[in-house]
């Protein structure tokens, strides 16, 4: 019986030499800051992520000390689009605002809009879609009744004329005499020549100006002199000029002076493709319509002695078109134009297809690199 008292005292003593020296409800707990909270959440994250890569198996370790945030940075692999779909692994998953699905990666690229054009470009390209189908409409509809042509305004005119090109006839054209365009294009159309004078053209007496002078009413002659403010025609004295002839012959008057309702509002001329124009109408044009600022003649009748008038005559120039002649060379544009002189408002020379090898852009862009830098060449 002693020895077994015995033997229970030293198991006792055993029992209480093993314990703790204070149970977990006495001890103290420490408290933990936020910082190590999420260091121990991110060292446990960069071990699932190399649990998941097959990392773990090779380094086994029993706890992973705290790491700062730029070691993990720099650690952390690059997540991989086949990481959701693999199996599960030892060590926790990470928190779902970590990480980012390849589904949902591709859906946030797709909310990203491309650039937009703005509303007023919208708006601009709906407007031309929409007014260039309603003119081509309108023009199918001409060809075959041509008197609801007066039924057009103004501008629903030029729009209609632009879009007729070679359909345009002589016929035609005659029912859009009387109006004060502000632009003329008559690409491509096969009017004649002679047509297209009578239309917009006439001569007038020089004494049709004095006629104001004999009013007896100051009221009528003041009306008057504001309509021709308002209107501000242009008239040539042309003294059987040799080089209208041919404006002259179809005109039939030999009044001294011409004249066309035109030179009041007309700023662009596109008169391209045109091979029955005789070289005289780019005369009539420079001597009658010097308010134009943009000039379409490219694949016309127009000729060297031509384009130096016009460049002399047309000071408000802005565009001018004079491709597609084989004769133009960087040489009569370079050292024919006087460009100290005229042409002080052109911003851009368009000589497509110019020279006898259509490469005279080219070459021009280089020497008026020093003659006029800010001059923009189209050639190509």
């Amino acid at each position: 019986m002693a020895k077994g008292r015995q033997l229970k005292n030293k198991l006792r003593h055993y029992n209480v030499s093993r314990a703790p020296p204070s149970s977990p409800q006495q001890q103290e707990q420490q408290p933990v800051s936020v910082t190590d909270r999420l260091l121990q959440m991110r060292a446990e994250h960069l071990r699932a992520l190399q649990n998941r890569n097959g990392q773990g198996k090779q380094s086994q370790v029993t706890s992973v000390p705290p790491l700062p945030p730029s070691m993990l940075t720099e650690l952390s692999p690059s997540p991989s689009p086949s990481s959701g779909s693999s199996s599960r692994v030892a060590g926790p998953r990470p928190p779902p605002s970590w990480t980012m699905s390849s589904s949902q990666m591709t859906g946030y690229h797709a909310r990203t809009p491309p650039p937009r054009p703005s509303y007023v470009q919208l708006c601009n390209a709906r407007s031309s879609c929409l007014r260039t189908l309603c003119a081509r409409l309108t023009v199918d509809r001409i060809v075959h009744c041509p008197r609801q042509v007066s039924r057009l305004s103004v501008r629903s005119k030029q729009w209609v004329l632009s879009e007729f090109g070679d359909r345009l006839t002589d016929a035609l054209l005659r029912q859009f005499a009387g109006d004060l365009y502000g632009e003329l294009c008559l690409r491509e159309s096969k009017v004649s020549f002679a047509m297209l004078i009578k239309t917009f053209w006439k001569t007038v007496p020089l004494d049709q100006e004095d006629q104001q002078e004999l009013a007896e009413d100051w009221e009528e002659t003041l009306d008057d002199w504001e309509q021709q403010e308002y209107e501000q025609y242009h008239t040539y004295i042309h003294h059987n000029d040799y080089r209208l002839a041919p404006i002259l012959d179809i005109l039939g008057d030999h009044h001294p002076a011409l004249m066309t309702p035109l030179s009041a509002k007309l700023v662009m001329l596109d008169v391209s493709f045109m091979p029955q124009l005789d070289p005289s109408f780019f005369y009539l044009v420079a001597f009658t319509l010097p308010n134009l600022t943009r000039l379409i003649m490219a694949g016309s009748t127009a000729t060297q002695e031509v384009v130096l008038l016009l460049s002399r005559e047309l000071k408000s120039l802005v565009y001018w078109d004079i491709g597609y002649h084989t004769w133009l060379t960087s040489h009569v544009i370079s050292r024919g134009i006087q460009w100290e002189r005229d042409l002080k408002r052109l911003k851009t020379l368009s000589i497509v297809a110019a020279g006898p090898d259509g490469l005279t852009g080219r070459d021009l862009v280089d020497s008026m690199r020093e003659i006029r830098p800010r001059l923009h060449i189209e050639w190509e």
